[in-house]
């Protein structure tokens, strides 16, 4: 019984010791799986962060060379309107030789080429600090060509097309330059156009009218660009410009 005593206590020993064992193993299993998930974890972490780094170093490079490409095309857009700006200007002192060589159409011609130039210049906004003086400039050749208009424009045998591109032009100064007072050009233009018909100089009466017109459409072409309220004022005086223009033509 003894020896039997001895056995049991041997045997319990024996299953106690390989239960803790079997403890140590799974513990130190379970350890190793920690620590296997715990290096994943960084792992995939490290991965994020590097990706994340890599992420936003192409956002910043793509930044930079966004602003890269701007200032490249700010800087062709201001060499494209400073040489604009030769060819408007080369453009007005051929126009200013050929009107003071009694040169008529050839004077239009040039005065409108160098308009449009300007014009585009303007558009462009490349040289704000030139805003003011081009729009003054620009005023002055389109009263010039305008002046010119009987000799070249009209009669039976025009030498030259009528400068279509008015109200464009108009619609580009007044952007360019809010100051510039559309509505009271076209005012002033009117208030010539009622002295013409007092003195009955129908033809007169005529362009002062499509002078009128144009001033008048290009305020309210722009009043419907920027979405603003109707002007019932401008729209009654452009219709009526347009019916003087109407009449005046027909009794030429």
């Amino acid at each position: 019984e003894a020896m039997q005593d001895k056995r049991r206590l041997e045997e319990e020993r024996l299953r106690r010791e390989q239960e803790r064992l079997e403890a140590e193993r799974r513990r130190v299993a379970q350890a190793e799986a920690e620590s296997k998930r715990r290096a994943a974890e960084m792992q995939a972490q490290r991965a994020k962060e590097m990706e994340a780094q890599r992420a936003a170093k192409e956002v910043e490079q793509a930044k930079a060379e966004q602003v890269d490409r701007f200032a490249r095309q700010k800087a062709e857009a201001k060499a494209q309107a400073k040489d604009l700006m030769r060819q408007a200007l080369a453009a007005v002192h051929r126009a200013v030789a050929a009107d003071e060589g009694g040169n008529a159409s050839n004077a239009y011609k040039e005065y409108a080429s160098a308009v449009t130039q300007f014009s585009t210049v303007l558009g462009s906004n490349t040289l704000p600090h030139l805003h003011d003086q081009l729009v003054q400039r620009m005023d002055g050749y389109l009263l010039r060509m305008s002046d010119l208009e009987p000799e070249v424009c009209e009669g039976d045998t025009p030498v030259v097309p009528k400068f279509k591109g008015r109200v464009s032009t108009l619609m580009s100064m007044a952007r360019a330059a809010p100051s510039y007072d559309l509505v009271g050009a076209g005012d002033r233009i009117r208030a010539q156009v009622r002295l013409d018909a007092k003195n009955r100089d129908r033809r007169a009466e005529f362009r002062h009218s499509c002078q009128a017109a144009d001033f008048y459409m290009a305020r309210f072409k722009l009043l419907k660009e920027r979405r603003a309220p109707a002007d019932a004022a401008l729209e009654e005086a452009l219709k009526e410009m347009i019916a003087t223009a109407e009449r005046a033509k027909a009794v030429m």
